[in-house]
């Protein structure tokens, strides 16, 4: 299936058309991304803000999205890869995201992982 990420309602899309097939998200991957290269100062807000779109919104969405069937079963695993650009976060704050997804599924078992793939030229 091919889908635009870029667009708000396409996560939503995603979802709805696995259900009535009865698609059953065990491991979902969210790898949808890019990266520009240059002057911040010099690049199009329209780059920019595509960039953000794509990177942050769909990721989020569709995460949100497939958790509650998770959930319901049980059990599941969510793996993000980042792109090798990206400022990695602080320990920390990754716990805090994973250790409020664990909680809010008790009793199931759940992974939740960022994957930072090397650069590759």
């Amino acid at each position: 299936m091919a889908l635009d990420l870029t667009a708000a309602s396409a996560p939503q899309l995603l979802f709805d058309q696995l259900q009535p097939d009865g698609v059953l998200v065990e491991i979902l991957v969210n790898n949808a991304g890019y990266g520009v290269s240059g002057e911040f100062a010099q690049m199009p807000e329209q780059e920019i803000l595509g960039q953000i779109q794509l990177n942050i919104s769909p990721l989020t969405l569709l995460t949100k999205l497939f958790l509650a069937p998770m959930f319901e079963r049980g059990s599941g695993k969510i793996m993000n890869v980042a792109r090798a650009h990206n400022a990695r976060p602080p320990p920390r704050a990754r716990c805090v995201s994973i250790h409020g997804i664990n909680s809010e599924g008790r009793g199931g078992t759940f992974a939740v992982a960022v994957q930072y793939p090397p650069v590759i030229r």
